[in-house]
């Protein structure tokens, strides 16, 4: 099933102490919406190019949705300036979604 990903889907998968680096940066929610546009629209031509069908705009598959979760919060938090928001965890958590759509892309899953 396909489902919409909003920025609160986002916010929620996020950690008390991210959640206060976060508040110490200004403008940084407004950024997330655009990130959050860009990187849905990326999953699903990736998911096109791997000769599966894709589902409505902003949309992404249930299977999925904890990577691209992982894929947002990432490019969300490089986004800011240095924080201890990069951490070596949520480096790994995008990398392995990064891995995973790479299959999808190669028609490999």
């Amino acid at each position: 099933m396909w489902n919409t990903l909003a920025t609160t889907d986002i916010t929620a998968e996020i950690l008390p102490d991210e959640v206060t680096l976060l508040n110490t940066v200004q403008g940084s929610s407004s950024i997330l919406s655009a990130i959050l546009s860009s990187v849905t629209a990326e999953i699903q031509a990736g998911i096109l190019v791997g000769g599966n069908q894709i589902g409505l705009p902003g949309t992404v598959p249930d299977q999925i949705r904890s990577d691209a979760i992982a894929l947002v919060r990432w490019k969300w938090f490089c986004s800011l300036p240095k924080t201890d928001l990069q951490s070596d965890f949520r480096r790994a958590q995008h990398d392995e979604a990064v891995k995973r759509m790479e299959k999808i892309r190669d028609g490999r899953e």
